[in-house]
């Protein structure tokens, strides 16, 4: 997810105010003992925050630099922003475009189909919030969203990542557990290059798939059928790595 500017004020801890009101309640009739018990709360509150962690509001804030950024459980990623092939982004085309005509067919409301990382905010308190290459979020998901922010917080029900050569082998795994711990049902990695798309599910091991093989959407996306080589069809020259 590249860098973004906040639609608002960057994020801040806030010590307990329901807690606080209540000490504030005992302090006249306790004299310096309340005022202790209030400080002494508020430093409890304070030491109990990890001030490493990052909020999404504090990752938009941060300038566009040429940076990718992205949190998982709060930790801020950093790597130099990807320079996508034009193997990277047809891909990403003709996956939008299978699930595009597979929802033109679901009753409505169906929800919604995004691409060009599209920012989702997975988790809260800690934070994760990525960047998806393509996704599809329930109509459901897409009904809670408002103005506040032009980013989707809730998890899609499958998140795609077409593989660049500068991604790192850690770096994809850790997305693809966050997917799954935060109730994404359908992952799929996609290979360009390798021309191979593994699915993973929570639970499950995961399974890969070639270009001999065709691919469904399970019982997540019902009725989604098409060949893993047409989403490469274009690609069968590509000297492999």
């Amino acid at each position: 997810m590249h860098g973004r500017r906040a639609n608002g004020l960057i994020g801040i801890h806030r010590v307990d105010q329901e807690m606080l009101r209540n000490c504030l309640a005992v302090a006249p009739s306790e004299g310096y003992k309340g005022i202790f018990v209030i400080v002494s709360v508020w430093w409890i509150g304070f030491m109990s925050i990890d001030l490493s962690l990052v909020t999404t509001e504090q990752l938009l804030a941060m300038p566009d630099d040429g940076m990718d950024r992205e949190l998982i459980r709060g930790e801020l990623r950093e790597n130099p922003m990807t320079k996508r092939d034009r193997f990277h982004t047809y891909v990403i085309t003709r996956i939008a475009r299978f699930l595009d005509q597979w929802l033109d067919s679901q009753p409505v409301p169906s929800g919604e189909v995004h691409t060009g990382e599209v920012g989702t905010i997975l988790r809260r308190n800690p934070d994760s919030t990525v960047g998806i290459d393509v996704a599809y979020f329930s109509a459901e998901t897409i009904a809670r969203q408002t103005d506040q922010t032009t980013l989707i917080e809730g998890a899609p029900c499958l998140a795609v990542e077409v593989l660049s050569p500068s991604d790192k082998v850690e770096e994809i795994l850790g997305k693809v557990h966050e997917y799954l711990d935060t109730g994404v049902e359908l992952v799929w990695i996609v290979d360009p290059y390798f021309e191979t798309i593994q699915v993973h599910r929570r639970g499950a091991a995961p399974v890969t798939y070639n270009r001999e093989h065709r691919i469904d959407g399970v019982d997540v996306l019902p009725g989604l059928e098409f060949s893993v080589i047409d989403v490469f069809h274009r690609t069968a020259n590509l000297p492999h790595q």
